[in-house]
C-alpha cells in the first residue's frame, strides 16, 4: 500500500470510530454572513423590511422619525416601537421580528410574522402601554397568548405565526 492510501484509510477509521463513540463534534448551523434575520413590520404601511443586525432595525426606526442621535433618538424609539419577538430566550437573540408604528402608539393591527421568525420565537419584549396577542397559526388562528409591557418567555414557544396589537 502506498502512504496516501494508508493515510486515507487511517483518517476514515478515526472518523468512523468517533462517530460511533459519539465524540464527533457537529458544527452548529449558522446563517450565512450578511443574512437578513432581523425584520421590521411597519404597522402604518404593512411593509416588512429585513436587516442583517438588530442595531440596523433600531437605526432605521430612529432615522424614520427624523431623530438619528441623542435624546430625540431614544424618544422616537420609545414612542414608535410596539414589540419584538426574539428567536431565543433573551432580548437580542437572532432572529428577531419587530413591530413599529411610525405614527406613535400601539394602535390596532395584525399580521402574519415573517418567515425568519415563523415558529421560531421563544421570547418577546412589549412596549409599556401596549398589548400583543400572539397566535399559533397564520391569520390570527389557533391558540393564543396575551402579552403586556415588558420582557418574557413564551408559553407557545416556537409556535408563533401571527400577532395582533392593541393599546393596553
Amino acid at each position: 500500500m502506498n502512504s496516501r492510501r494508508i493515510l486515507s484509510i487511517s483518517a476514515a477509521a478515526i472518523l468512523g470510530a468517533s462517530l460511533l463513540s459519539g465524540t464527533a463534534v457537529a458544527e452548529t448551523a449558522k446563517a450565512p454572513a450578511g443574512a437578513k434575520q432581523h425584520c421590521l413590520y411597519g404597522i402604518a404601511d404593512g411593509k416588512t423590511t429585513c436587516f442583517a443586525t438588530y442595531q440596523e432595525v433600531l437605526d432605521f426606526v430612529a432615522d424614520s422619525g427624523g431623530s438619528p442621535t441623542g435624546r430625540d433618538r431614544a424618544a422616537t424609539l420609545a414612542s414608535t416601537l410596539v414589540g419584538t419577538l426574539w428567536g431565543g430566550y433573551s432580548a437580542g437573540s437572532t432572529p428577531s421580528y419587530t413591530m413599529w408604528n411610525v405614527n406613535g402608539g400601539c394602535g390596532y393591527a395584525w399580521a402574519n410574522v415573517s418567515s425568519t421568525i415563523n415558529d421560531k420565537a421563544s421570547s418577546i419584549t412589549v412596549t409599556p402601554g401596549c398589548r400583543i396577542n400572539l397566535w399559533q397559526h397564520s391569520n390570527i388562528g389557533g391558540n393564543f397568548e396575551v402579552r403586556y409591557g415588558g420582557f418574557g418567555t413564551l408559553s407557545l414557544d416556537n409556535q408563533i405565526s401571527s400577532w395582533e396589537t392593541f393599546a393596553a
